[in-house]
């Protein structure tokens, strides 16, 4: 049972000072976490290309400990020599054990982009290039559409 004051109203709404004030901080949260959510973006990618690089040495690592070590020199402005390289780690070589040594349906593009994360071969390792970096080297796909 209602027990209502002669004279006074029933509020079946909100007023409008309390939905502008729930807009406002519902603005303000959005704007406060679309500046976190692009930290985060831009930190996993530096972490996931970071991931990318350590695979393919470890590939050159292990390839060199059973096999020989791979000397193809450095050519800086082309992908060959990356590519040549990898094409060498994701072969299947039935005499060397424990081959491929990367995956061989990975199939990166090269770029020499500076808005692309590239891996580019220095003469004994591969070393990331991040973006704002020039130099060619095998393209970092964060969709993974370089599967065959």
């Amino acid at each position: 049972m209602q027990i209502c004051l002669p004279g006074a109203q029933r509020s079946l709404g909100f007023s409008v000072i309390e939905l502008l004030s729930t807009v406002a901080v519902i603005g303000i949260l959005s704007a406060i976490m679309i500046k976190v959510i692009t930290g985060v973006k831009e930190s996993s990618s530096d972490i996931v290309a970071g991931e990318v690089t350590e695979t393919v040495n470890l590939g050159v690592k292990k390839f060199s400990q059973i096999a020989y070590n791979i000397t193809t020199a450095t050519d800086h402005d082309s992908a060959d020599d990356e590519t040549a390289i990898l094409g060498l780690l994701q072969t299947r070589d039935v005499t060397i054990p424990g081959s491929p040594f990367v995956r061989p349906d990975w199939n990166p593009s090269t770029s020499s982009s500076e808005e692309d994360y590239r891996i580019q071969w220095a003469g004994q390792t591969f070393e990331l290039l991040k973006p704002g970096t020039p130099g060619h080297g095998l393209k970092v796909d964060f969709q993974a559409g370089d599967y065959n």
